[in-house]
């Protein structure tokens, strides 16, 4: 997205709200859009207040790096983090590819292994991660999506 931070040179929620008011109001607000993001908050704000019918999507480079630095400031291995990024982001057989729902959990149990081992990870996980990728990453969601953006 080229986006209001180059337009307007700052990140804060309002510059956005004004810059997605001018897209708005082109587009206008019923019209299904698929946004993509890194997740950043106050643009996440901006967008869901001016296209809120909007399909979501977020950024899994944003995601993936999110997870190894958490992996890495909680104290998991280099060899965990690998195994733990390759189960989720696998090419191919990672978690994000996985075609539907049902090959989606399938895969997430092969996680399960390591979230034992990493009781912050696990929480981490389920709190913030797990729906975020189902809704607003997977191949699912380029079929049909209500992301969830502000767990």
């Amino acid at each position: 997205m080229f986006g209001p931070c180059m337009l307007h040179f700052d990140t804060e929620e309002e510059t956005y709200g004004k810059f997605f008011s001018h897209v708005s109001d082109r587009f206008g607000q019923k019209t299904r859009l698929t946004i993509g993001s890194d997740e950043e908050k106050s643009m996440t704000n901006a967008l869901k207040a001016k296209f809120p019918h909007a399909n979501f999507l977020l950024c899994t480079k944003h995601i993936h790096d999110n997870i190894r630095q958490h992996l890495q400031e909680n104290g998991a291995g280099v060899q965990a983090r690998k195994r733990i990024l390759r189960v989720i982001f696998g090419k191919n057989d990672g978690i994000i590819f996985s075609a539907d729902d049902t090959e989606f959990d399938y895969r997430c149990q092969n996680l399960e292994p390591y979230l034992e081992q990493l009781p912050i990870f696990k929480s981490y996980w389920q709190r913030f991660v797990l729906c975020k990728i189902k809704t607003c990453c997977s191949p699912i969601t380029r079929r049909s999506n209500q992301c969830a953006m502000d767990k």
